[in-house]
């Protein structure tokens, strides 16, 4: 079974001590409570056992935090999608599913039920489900709520509403089920990272892409700055014409820059061994760990070809 979250946002601790975030953030400054800082935001994050100790020394109830299993709402009138969740999910004792059938339903469900992900059908029999998912974001305790929209396709859901509802995904119908469990379990915190729906970063898309495994060294620079801003290594998971997907970010100095930034790297072993590119990031994912996609900027005439050996080996 894959390792339970260790670390809360000061949001979801907030939510279980009942008090407000700042009172948590001072709480933390004074080392009440302690954890650690994020890899790239810098915001904090409680450790659960310290969170335990805390609830403990202030006689406050630990249920919910001592609860082992993870709570997914699920607000569809599609049974086949109500189905297919609970099927992949079957396996893992650990995860609690509760349907509803109508959007009305979802806010008051929610806020008692408090899960840890809402899974929204965009075309319930009463709202529509964007408005739902405005009206949860206007519940304090469900600002920071992880939700997914399911839409089908010829549903025109745009990058400015994806960003508005603070969406964690956005699936296309019909769901695909062997990468469904994973999906379910990196949105829990639980699990190995799954890449999002292709759709949700569809506009993204301009080349195919192979899969790969390859180390690589890094290097991120700062325009105006002699030295590198950082230096460390990465995994290049996947590749295209276009750019890649580095994985498993681990900076040896430094850390990531707070202004726009260019990075450099160089595989060194696998099928693209050698391939030296320079590149802009256009997305960072973190988890556990840091990950980022790249496009690249520049290749040296070497890259190139290597670039062209290892998309065709």
């Amino acid at each position: 079974m894959p390792a339970r979250k260790e670390f809360l946002t000061t949001g979801e601790a907030a939510d279980l001590l009942h008090l407000s975030p700042s009172t948590v953030i001072r709480r933390f400054e004074k080392g009440d409570l302690t954890g650690r800082r994020h890899p790239v935001t810098g915001k904090r994050l409680i450790s659960k056992q310290s969170l335990l100790k805390f609830m403990e020394a202030h006689h406050i109830p630990t249920e919910r935090l001592l609860v082992s299993k993870r709570r997914i709402l699920v607000a569809t009138t599609d049974e086949s999608h109500e189905e297919m969740i609970k099927s992949v999910l079957a396996p893992d004792t650990e995860i609690e599913v509760r349907p509803v059938h109508s959007g009305a339903a979802v806010c008051g469900v929610a806020f008692q039920w408090r899960p840890d992900l809402i899974v929204i059908d965009a075309n319930l029999p009463d709202m529509d489900g964007r408005d739902v998912i405005r009206c949860l974001r206007n519940l304090p305790p469900l600002k920071q709520t992880k939700v997914v929209l399911s839409s089908d396709p010829d549903l025109d859901v745009t990058k400015t509403e994806i960003a508005e509802l603070s969406l964690s995904d956005h699936w296309i119908a019909p769901w695909d089920p062997g990468t469904l469990s994973a999906k379910l379990h990196h949105l829990l915190g639980i699990g190995p990272a799954a890449e999002p729906s292709p759709a949700f970063f569809q506009h993204k898309r301009k080349h195919p892409r192979v899969p790969a495994n390859w180390p690589a060294a890094l290097k991120l620079s700062v325009k105006g700055q002699a030295k590198p801003a950082a230096a460390g290594a990465a995994t290049v998971r996947n590749l295209s014409r276009g750019g890649a997907f580095l994985s498993d970010i681990r900076l040896s100095r430094g850390s990531l820059p707070a202004q726009p930034f260019t990075l450099e790297f160089k595989v060194r072993k696998g099928a693209a061994s050698g391939l030296a590119a320079t590149c802009r990031p256009v997305r960072i994912e973190t988890d556990e760990k840091l990950g980022m996609a790249v496009e690249f900027l520049h290749l040296p005439s070497r890259g190139e070809e290597r670039l062209a050996w290892a998309l065709g080996a």
